[in-house]
């Protein structure tokens, strides 16, 4: 009987404790009804601890095929295809749930009406892997991180993605805004990654869609490869507070990084920043950063790049950095840069009717060359260079709009 009273005990302490032996992240204890709007009786999973009996799983397939006969059960699952990939962690059966499966955080038995393993951690954190992510480069995880997102609450979360490649054949979309009219239900996600990329695997338009009116989007630490096949790294359209770092996109057939702001006011592109990106690609007639606006009322605006590097490498038709309807963005410290002076361009600065791009400024950045398009009447602002780098023989900027002081002090088209 001593023996038995110190195994529940143990049991006991294990789902307390369970958030934090085993880094989950979606249902606490405390609080087991988050994840949908039924309600779980959670007195009767707290109080009668002491006549629930522990069940463990090597796998979710192995999880589904068994029903407990009790109405509440703490259960361990040790792994999500096999023990210790990640995708495991500690789970309470709840015999009367009929919540929906998602294969991460609720999962049900197979066939069975009712009666759910519901995963124990924080309402606002996902680990991909719960979801069936292997990141092992060959796997399709497309679904498995899409399903990790759709999970998080509408006040959003982390989701994150371990060490690995996470290899996806469609649009990973965060929020579910237009851009104009509709606004996204869903802020505040965060894709917090450690030493891990996503590669596609076949042609897509865009690989991570950020889908705005959105607010407080956070990308970090994760590598974003088009592999030759994806158009598009990153579109963030209509974002508010976005903040990308620690990032890599490249190998994409047409955009890197692609900011735009959306349509009717207050969907513009606004408090932004980027540090420690890199966007490079080795095809011919791309766009390493594109920083736009809608014609009329939503620029992209009050943003900042710290630390990053655009480099169209030796391709030919291709461009490190355009801007265009944008104004008061600030460069500090970065490379626009290339290897092939004759066929590709830098940073190109293409007015529009409004007199953008304009405030631009630049602190202590390397630029190859500077190209201004002005077409149709349209002329752009007034731009600034603090420290213009002549370190690797760059050409200094000789539009009258264009000011500045080089990294040895010499002034070019002050006051004009």
């Amino acid at each position: 009987m001593k023996r038995f009273k110190t195994i529940i005990g143990i049991l006991s302490a294990l789902i307390v404790c369970a958030v934090v032996l085993t880094s989950c992240a979606g249902a606490s204890v405390s609080d087991i009804n988050v994840l949908a709007d039924q309600e779980l009786d959670t007195d009767a999973a707290e109080v009668n601890m002491g006549s629930v009996i522990s069940y463990s799983f090597d796998n979710v397939m192995q999880m589904r095929k068994y029903v407990p006969a009790q109405k509440n059960a703490s259960v361990l699952l040790k792994g999500y295809y096999y023990t210790s990939d990640g995708g495991g962690g500690m789970f309470y059966w709840d015999g009367e749930s009929t919540l929906e499966h998602d294969g991460g955080l609720v999962i049900a038995p197979n066939d069975a009406e009712k009666g759910r393993y519901i995963r124990i951690c924080e309402s606002d954190y996902r680990n991909v892997k719960w979801f069936g992510a292997l990141g092992s480069g060959s796997n399709n995880d497309t679904d498995a991180i899409r399903k990790a997102i759709a999970s998080l609450p509408p006040s959003g979360g982390t989701v994150y993605f371990p060490g690995g490649t996470y290899c996806i054949n469609d649009t990973i979309n965060i929020g579910n805004g237009d851009g104009e009219g509709v606004r996204s239900e869903y802020n505040g996600i965060k894709l917090l990654g450690c030493g891990c990329s996503i590669r596609a695997t076949r042609d897509i338009d865009v690989m991570i869609s950020i889908n705005g009116r959105i607010c407080d989007v956070v990308i970090d630490g994760i590598d974003i490869y088009a592999n030759q096949l994806a158009k598009t790294c990153i579109l963030a359209r209509a974002v508010n507070s976005l903040r990308i770092s620690n990032l890599a996109v490249s190998m994409f057939t047409e955009c890197g990084l692609h900011l735009i702001g959306g349509k009717t006011n207050g969907n513009g592109n606004v408090n932004c920043t980027f540090e420690s990106v890199n966007s490079v690609s080795i095809v011919n007639n791309v766009i390493c950063v594109l920083i736009d606006g809608d014609a009329t009322t939503c620029p992209t605006e009050n943003c900042r790049f710290i630390d990053s590097r655009f480099d169209v490498h030796t391709t030919a038709g291709s461009m490190a950095t355009l801007i265009r309807n944008a104004h008061s963005i600030d460069f500090y410290r970065c490379h626009f840069a290339g290897y092939n002076d004759e066929e590709s361009e830098y940073l190109v600065l293409e007015a529009t009717a409004d007199g953008s791009p304009y405030g631009i400024t630049y602190y202590d950045c390397s630029v190859k060359r500077i190209k201004v398009i002005e077409e149709n009447g349209n002329s752009i602002g007034d731009s600034f260079f603090y420290g213009y780098g002549t370190y690797d023989l760059e050409d200094l900027p000789d539009h009258p709009r264009l000011h500045g002081i080089t990294d040895s002090g010499m002034p070019f088209q002050i006051g004009g």
